[in-house]
């Protein structure tokens, strides 16, 4: 049956086939307005359909020339699920969009360093070689360093016997008044040079010039004459290291008014370790250091004593208890040392380095 012969139909004309979308195969006219959009489903949600626009209207300026054309015949779409309804007027197209602030000028969208945009494939650093060129003196410099430090650490453990438990030590001769009486004059002080038998100091001995009345005690007074003063000379020659009495004082018959030192009766005495004091022999070689003068002396070894150091205090170790601990002993050593014409305070601390090897040839 033809849609002449359908009851209620209107005859179609023939130059309006293929213009409602009945038949996709029929040509289109020229001119002719694209066919209306079915609604469909896109991303799971219903788009309706666009209203179809009547033949001879006006092209979009925003579309090229030939776009209705070329349009793409559309597609079968899945039946409705709700009426269809008018959309809006398209809105023309937006200009390009322009570069930001962040991003400068001329560079193109999507590189790295855009500001909100994705940054592209990573390039290779450039400084990376550089780097290792720069790193590779510093780790030649911090091996040297630490290969010398080796060196110098066996170089003195293996020729040399250090230590710094060690103090100047000399003879100091303390002498005074062979006879009680009071201190009237002092010829010296501390620091000065004092020659054998020269005087230092006098002191006036008392007279009798009575009795007590009662068990007839004598009585002792100052006379002030000649006769009765004794004069104090030193028994060496030296330095004197103290004073131990001032005029007016009254001293006992052997009290000690005086200290005097000789340089040249002056050793040190070093308190070396019991496992190192089998490579120290007489005669070796000796560098001292003086903290108080800040300087070096040359000095040998002289003798090493038979004895521990704890031998010598008023409350010897003993270990006879069962809870033995073994404690390091200190071995003393006597050290000649040549100072000229400086005077080494006696008690002061040095620092002692033996040497108990020959190097053989190898650098210091």
């Amino acid at each position: 049956m033809t849609a002449e012969s359908r009851p209620g139909v209107e005859p179609r004309s023939p130059s309006l086939a293929g213009v409602d979308g009945d038949d996709p195969a029929a040509p289109r006219l020229a001119g002719a307005a694209a066919p209306p959009l079915v609604e469909g489903r896109v991303n799971g949600r219903a788009v309706p359909a666009a209203p179809a626009s009547p033949a001879g209207a006006a092209a979009d300026p925003t579309q090229p020339p030939g776009a209705a054309l070329a349009a793409p015949p559309p597609t079968a779409a899945p039946p409705a699920t709700a009426p269809p309804a008018a959309e809006p007027p398209a809105a023309p197209t937006a200009a390009p969009a322009l570069p930001s602030a962040a991003e400068p000028a001329g560079h193109p969208p999507g590189q790295p360093g855009a500001a909100g945009q994705p940054a592209g494939p990573a390039a290779a650093p450039k400084g990376h070689p550089r780097r290792l060129l720069l790193l590779i003196p510093i780790l030649l410099i911090v091996g040297g360093v630490a290969a010398f430090a080796g060196y110098r650490f066996w170089y003195e453990s293996t020729f040399f016997v250090s230590t710094e438990n060690a103090q100047v030590t000399g003879d100091l001769v303390q002498f005074g008044s062979l006879n009680a009486g009071r201190v009237v004059a002092i010829r010296t002080d501390v620091g000065q040079t004092v020659e054998r038998d020269q005087e230092v100091g006098v002191v006036s001995i008392p007279q009798p010039v009575g009795s007590t009345p009662i068990g007839d005690t004598p009585r002792y007074e100052q006379t002030g004459t000649d006769d009765t003063r004794v004069s104090v000379k030193a028994p060496i020659s030296g330095v004197v290291a103290a004073r131990m009495a001032s005029v007016g004082s009254t001293v006992t018959a052997g009290q000690a008014m005086f200290a005097v030192v000789d340089p040249t009766r002056i050793w040190i005495n070093a308190n070396i370790e019991e496992g190192k004091v089998a490579r120290v022999q007489p005669g070796q070689p000796v560098e001292v250091h003086a903290d108080a003068l800040n300087r070096d002396f040359a000095g040998r070894v002289v003798s090493v004593t038979p004895a521990s150091a704890a031998t010598f205090s008023l409350l010897p170790q003993s270990n006879a208890s069962g809870n033995f601990t073994k404690v390091t002993q200190y071995v003393p050593v006597k050290i000649a040392v040549d100072s000229g014409d400086q005077i080494l305070p006696l008690g002061t601390n040095v620092e002692v380095k033996i040497r108990v090897g020959n190097a053989g040839g190898l650098l210091p």
